[in-house]
């Protein structure tokens, strides 16, 4: 029996699990080009276009869809029988990827908590923005911001986060001209690793074309909270994450907070009814419901 490139295979189940060739490579901690070459070499050794790239971004052809029913199928197979022989899977860890900045902010301070809800389960929590590879065994459940649209998952919202700006005392002295949300398009903001929140932000308060926005882009919202503290400048937070006790007083810069994109709780669709997993999901719900 002669089969594709199993590696080729691999990347081509992430691919229609992210539906985004950055996504996708940062799943595998691969480059953009490997995962372009790798699908390169499936579709050659099928002889078919298997993914096309449209104005709303990657897509599977009708070709594609087909072998990612096949392909999905046996990759949920190979990690259910996974599950049932490798020793480990008899342990009690449940394991935990969050988006940094809620696995620092938000359930660190209640881990306490967590893990009176989830007795006798060791709790492993990774905070990280990587989305994984959930058939491969890697993690049980995901906080993440935006909701997936990855096949065979399940998807619970379970927070629309009010974003609030927040900056250090002494920023604020020094810049009284800063009133309104307006006022803070003259001032270099402190971006995460995209400029994309701010953007949502001002265009959820009425204010368009802002163009290109000033400000470092420093990666993670840990590191954009250690840059407000050291006054360089307004950053965006959750108001759940109550930034503005930690580090000596920080102030929310204009009292404007909309509601902008969501966390979603994720989990594989074939287990989300095991009872770890439903006992977490509702703990969130529970702890967030008033958020």
């Amino acid at each position: 029996m002669k089969l594709p490139p199993l590696n080729a295979l691999r990347v081509f189940y992430v691919l229609g699990q992210t539906t985004s060739l950055r996504r996708a490579a940062e799943t595998l901690c691969v480059t953009h080009t490997a995962v372009v070459r790798q699908i390169k070499e499936l579709e050659a050794w099928f002889g078919v276009k298997l993914v096309s790239t449209t104005v709303r971004g990657t897509e599977l052809t009708a070709e594609g869809r087909r072998l990612y029913t096949f392909v999905a199928e046996s990759f949920k197979l190979l990690a259910q029988g996974t599950e049932e022989i490798k020793p480990s899977r008899q342990t009690k860890e449940l394991r935990i990827w969050a988006m940094p900045g809620f696995a620092t902010f938000w359930i660190l301070p209640r881990l306490g908590s967590l893990q009176e809800a989830l007795p006798g389960v060791t709790i492993s929590l990774l905070p990280t923005e990587q989305t994984p590879s959930f058939f491969d065994n890697e993690v049980d459940a995901v906080v993440r911001y935006g909701c997936p649209t990855a096949r065979d998952l399940s998807n619970h919202l379970i927070l629309r986060p009010r974003l609030i700006a927040v900056a250090s005392r002494t920023w604020v002295e020094k810049h009284p001209e800063i009133r309104q949300p307006k006022d803070l398009l003259s001032v270099p903001l402190i971006h995460e690793r995209y400029q994309e929140d701010w953007q949502n932000w001002f265009d959820a308060l009425g204010i368009k074309n802002c163009g290109h926005l000033n400000g470092p882009r420093v990666g993670v919202s840990t590191a954009v909270l250690e840059a407000v503290h050291r006054d360089q400048g307004p950053g965006l937070f959750p108001d759940v994450f109550n930034v503005q006790n930690m580090r000596g007083g920080l102030l929310q810069v204009v009292p404007d907070a909309p509601r902008i994109g969501g966390y979603y709780f994720v989990t594989r669709s074939d287990r989300e009814n095991e009872p770890r997993i439903v006992r977490l999901r509702e703990w969130l719900t529970e702890n967030l419901k008033d958020a």
